[in-house]
């Protein structure tokens, strides 16, 4: 039976399941269900669906002021919702506050505040400070505490759809009794309870309060040092099935967890000697999984080879053929997901470009001390923007496409928040910026 038979009311709940992008895809490709698409109704859903508002880090929806706008401004507000955070840095956009404020008290000094995925909620740390909170930004209620020792590092995971959030907490050497272990809270009631602990038994580990931890789901990724010299190996390890894999030497990694995959930029030494962006799914380690001994992870990674590491997506870095290399500057990696495409990503990735092969005259100038600083070729810092769409059901390849290429200065991010920090006194204000919509209405609180 054709789809287009079905009735309105039918068709329009099965869209309003949809994510933006497959709106779009039928209403352009579909004649007969383009007068449902543009439904007021299915456009009231999609401005207010959770994943589409998480993504681009807006407020809570005031639901009776939308509820006014005609099916053209919802579809603007979409428009222009998605096409930031480029109008903020114009001086010409016309930009929107919605500022929230939570009192605190008084404190010896500001800690870090950091803005879990999504702005809703944010984790208050400081490393010469005790305490860790979880505060809910929207209703300025503290939600979580817990008393760490100074320099314990916090990983926050927030699981999708639900409100609940995994706090990975590893306590860095010279402690003595140096473990990692993973709380789970509910977000809603603050309580919390222990889910995974890895007690470290050996000497010969050292987390280190400059290691990398990384988590998602049942996985975290972390950067053990079995040394206090430069040794260093990425362990993913599953804790609700107490197993880890060795993923490998690597220190200089930008890594980064989504649900089902691993992103990383890497060095290919040969024969290139350039970065190049890989994404793994997680599923390809499903031989390599090894238990958690008694002992704790160091003892288990002494004993464990390093597998062969299966590439799922495998793209060399270059700007105009020009490869990204690795000695110019630090990579900088960011994954996020897409608002328009629900279960795709945005990825970011900055690097430096490497310098090409010097000319005679500059071959002639370095045969001179006083003028090597001088004729050394200028390097270049890129910003790379992909879409990574996952593997869908039907087990087609997934895709990694490349968006944008684009030359940055030295201060690009390679993400720019939409929701802002700032204190003020003893409280700290959050504001989401928002391109005003419509343009003639503006609904800053």
């Amino acid at each position: 039976m054709p789809f287009e038979v079905l009735g309105e009311d039918i068709l329009l709940s099965i869209l309003c399941f949809c994510d933006v992008c497959t709106v779009l895809a039928v209403s352009a490709t579909n004649k007969p269900l383009r007068r449902v698409t543009l439904s007021k109704q299915l456009w009231l859903s999609l401005v207010q669906d959770s994943s589409f508002r998480t993504a681009l880090e807006l407020p809570p929806p005031d639901r009776e002021e939308i509820e006014n706008y005609s099916t053209e401004e919802l579809i603007g507000f979409v428009k222009s919702a998605v096409g930031g955070p480029g109008p903020f840095d114009c001086p010409s956009a016309t930009i929107t506050y919605t500022n929230y404020k939570i009192p605190l008290p008084p404190l010896e000094n500001n800690p870090d505040a950091q803005l879990l995925p999504g702005a809703r909620y944010i984790l208050l740390q400081n490393t010469n400070w005790q305490e860790l909170y979880i505060y809910d930004v929207w209703s300025a209620r503290r939600i979580w505490q817990r008393t760490v020792q100074i320099g314990t590092i916090c990983k926050v995971d927030l699981v999708p759809g639900g409100a609940i959030a995994r706090v990975l907490l590893a306590q860095p050497f010279p402690y003595p009794n140096k473990k990692l272990h993973i709380e789970e809270v509910d977000l809603i009631t603050g309580l919390s309870h222990q889910v995974f602990e890895l007690g470290v038994a050996t000497e010969r580990l050292v987390i280190s309060r400059y290691a990398k931890y990384v988590i998602s789901g049942d996985f975290f990724l972390c950067t053990m040092l079995h040394s206090l010299v430069y040794d260093a190996k990425y362990t993913l390890v599953n804790w609700r099935t107490s197993t880890f894999v060795d993923r490998g030497n690597g220190p200089n990694y930008a890594v980064k967890l989504i649900p089902g995959y691993i992103v990383l930029t890497d060095l290919e030494y040969y024969p290139s000697q350039q970065q190049v962006l890989t994404v793994t799914a997680l599923e390809q380690f499903s031989e390599g999984w090894q238990p958690l001994s008694d002992a704790g992870l160091a003892a288990a990674q002494l004993r464990a080879r390093d597998p062969p590491i299966p590439n799922i997506v495998r793209e060399r870095l270059a700007y105009n053929n020009q490869p990204l290399g690795w000695h110019s500057v630090d990579v900088d990696l960011a994954v996020t997901p897409s608002a328009l495409c629900r279960g795709a990503y945005n990825i970011s990735v900055k690097a430096g470009e490497l310098p090409g092969p010097p000319t005679l005259i500059e071959k002639i100038g370095n045969l001179v001390p006083a003028r090597r600083r001088r004729l050394r070729p200028p390097v270049h810092e890129v910003l790379l923007s992909y879409k990574f769409i996952p593997t869908p059901s039907h087990g087609r390849a997934c895709e990694l496409r490349l968006v944008s290429a684009q030359r940055v200065s030295s201060t690009t991010q390679t993400s720019s928040p939409r929701a802002l920090v700032q204190w003020s006194g003893d409280s700290i204000i959050v504001s989401y910026r928002q391109p005003e919509w419509p343009p003639t209405q503006g609904h800053a609180k």
